[in-house]
């Protein structure tokens, strides 16, 4: 499967996220994060700067979850990627 045009197919990391002080937040804290890291499994064919395998701030809002084989993956554009890690 390969996405196209702006379209990113990506898998959400399921990381524990920290704080800078080092502090491990909650699901309930997290869940009110707008923000959202994941991995891309494929960009689309009009992507420019993000490639397969870059760790990706996303804008979750945006994003909309797909069950592909059993597996559910996360579909953004291009333009609701806010930062390659």
């Amino acid at each position: 499967m390969k996405a196209i045009n702006k379209y990113i197919l990506i898998k959400r990391s399921n990381e524990e996220v920290k704080t800078s002080g080092g502090l491990l937040m909650s699901k309930a804290e997290e869940s009110q994060m707008r923000y959202q890291v994941g991995v891309v499994i494929t960009p689309g064919t009009l992507v420019e700067h993000i490639k397969e395998g870059d760790s990706i701030f996303f804008d979750k809002v945006h994003a909309f979850d797909v069950k592909i084989d059993g597996e559910m993956l996360t579909i953004v554009q291009e333009r609701d990627v806010v930062a390659v890690l």
